[in-house]
This record gives C-alpha cells, structure tokens and sequence, in this order.
C-alpha cells in the first residue's frame, strides 16, 4: 500500500470517526452549558444548549450518572427509543456509555410550544424538557419534567441569576413540571399544561450537609434567602401565581416586617395573609396564595404567554 494511503487509514480516519461520535455524545466537562439572557437584552438566545456544529440545531441534553445506554435515556424521559438513536448518530442503542456522558434528548425544532387548557384540565403541545444548569438540583423524575419552552426558558433564567447573585446559597430543588404531552401526572391535580413547577424553599444550610426537601419551620425556613427566591421569580419571569402554606407565609411575613425585606405597604401584593381581613380592595390578588400541602415545597405556576389563546 502507498505510505501516504495507509497514514490516512491507521491515523486519520480513525480520529474522524472518534470526532463525529464526539459531537453526538460529550462529557460533561467538555460540554457548554445551555444559556440564557436576561429579558429585553438584544442577544436573545435559546433556553437550549448552543450546538458545536453550526449546521446542526440546538438541542437539550441528559447527563448520564453513572452509566448506561441509549435505551436507558429514552426510557428515563420516556421517549420512543428510536428518538434518542436518531438524536445521537453514530452510537449504538446498547452500547455501554460512562459516567458524565452527554446524551441529546431533545433537538430544537422551532415549532410552536404551547400551554393548552387549564393547568388540572389541560395539555401541551411542543414541549421540552428541562435544563441541567446552575443554580439547581434536578430531583424529580425526568419524564416528568416537560413542559413549554416559554416555562423552561423562565425557569432557566431565573435559576441563573440566583447561582450568579448568591453563589454560597444552596442549590434550588426541582421537582415536578409535567408529562411530555401533559394530562394527569400522578400524585398532582395540577402540573397538567405546562406552566407549573414544584420548588424548594431556601433552608438554612452551613454548606456542607446534603440539601433535601424538608417540611420547613422556623427552625430551618432561610426566610431572607426564601425572599430572594421569590424576587428573582417575580423579575425574571411572567408569574400567574405562587403557592405557599399560610404558616410559611406568616413566617415570611414577620421576616419582611422586622427586617424590611418588602416594605409593609407592599406586603399585601405578595402575600395573601398580609391582606386578610386588611384591606377592602377586592381586586387585590396577592401572587402567593395557600393551597395546603405546600409545607415542604413551592408551587409556581407560570401565566399565559401572550398570544397562546388556547391557555387558560
């Protein structure tokens, strides 16, 4: 065989094809994380991960723990396995893949993400899943974390600024959004359109213990940090309305009046405790509001996008 032939065989090939199995399926380290910019900033860019190809969209990935297949991913997010092959070409279905490998389970299409019906009533169309990233601790199961590219984007942003502005803070918890296509996602009434999360709220931490899901008191509510949570939910993204046991909410409540986190007169506009019985503005609807069973956790639903008639 010429030299120059067999060099293009034994080095470079094999490293073409090492390359494009690379795009496909990265580590962690290697990877950019997806980004966002704030609302209203000219770089407006995807709640998705940036591709490393130009010619190929932008997609959201799955970073396997601790090994695993294709066929592992796709029943994870509960998606037709055929999905994840076609997403990640150039490896096999059952091929073993290490910890911190990257998998593609979703690829922007572009078409219309929508929130339809009543979020105990409704259904969604387009919908992705969501983000790894800063500022958060994905918790729940993955197929239960869908919902529309409007709620995921919101989300993404606001879990952003809160690792950039509070970078000693812990982790926010992420539990349930919603089922791919929505509908009922047992044990919720709720979480069926696309446009509602489950929360942790901010416990006092001293940076080194685990950070869990706790039924919150006095004793381990970080109310100042709570409120912070809160603020960063009210800039950052279009909030319908957020539900918070009344015992947190007088707990948050005290902390505002004794520290001066929300100034007393503004207090009603949060909080629906503050305005119980106080105030004559039938109008007024706080953006937090008791449903119980919210002890442990906060409920955030998002509003409406604009233009999405079918939401409600």
């Amino acid at each position: 065989m010429n030299p120059t032939v067999q060099l293009l065989v034994t080095r470079i090939l094999p490293l073409l094809l090492l390359h494009s199995v690379a795009i496909a399926c990265t580590t962690a380290d290697e990877a950019p994380e997806p980004s966002l910019s704030r609302p209203g900033s000219s770089d407006q860019r995807d709640a998705v991960s940036r591709p490393q190809d130009g010619s190929r969209k932008a997609g959201v990935t799955y970073t396997i723990n601790r090994g695993g297949t294709l066929i592992d991913v796709a029943n994870l997010y509960k998606l037709d396995p055929h999905e994840v092959i076609e997403l990640n070409p150039g490896i096999g279905a059952h091929t073993e893949l290490g910890p911190r490998t990257e998998v593609v389970v979703y690829r922007d299409s572009r078409d219309q993400s929508i929130s339809i019906g009543l979020p105990h009533d409704g259904a969604i169309e387009g919908a992705i899943p969501m983000l790894d990233g800063p500022g958060r601790k994905i918790t729940a199961q993955r197929w239960k974390t869908w919902a529309t590219r409007d709620t995921v984007q919101s989300l993404d942003r606001v879990l952003r600024n809160w690792a950039e502005q509070y970078p000693t803070a812990p982790k926010v918890l992420v539990g349930n959004l919603s089922a791919r296509t929505g509908g009922q996602l047992s044990p919720h009434k709720t979480h069926q359109s696309g446009r509602d999360v489950d929360l942790s709220y901010i416990l006092k931490w001293d940076g080194k213990g685990a950070v869990t899901w706790q039924r919150m008191s006095a004793e381990n509510l970080d109310a100042e940090l709570t409120w912070a949570l809160l603020k960063l939910l009210d800039k950052y993204a279009s909030i319908e309305v957020i539900f918070i046991d009344r015992e947190i909410q007088e707990l948050l409540r005290d902390h505002a009046v004794k520290h001066g986190t929300i100034r007393k007169g503004r207090l009603a506009h949060w909080l629906q405790v503050a305005n119980d019985g106080a105030s004559t503005d039938a109008q007024l609807q706080p953006k937090i509001k008791h449903v119980p069973g919210h002890r442990d956790h906060l409920h955030v639903r998002f509003a409406c996008p604009d233009g999405q008639t079918r939401c409600e």
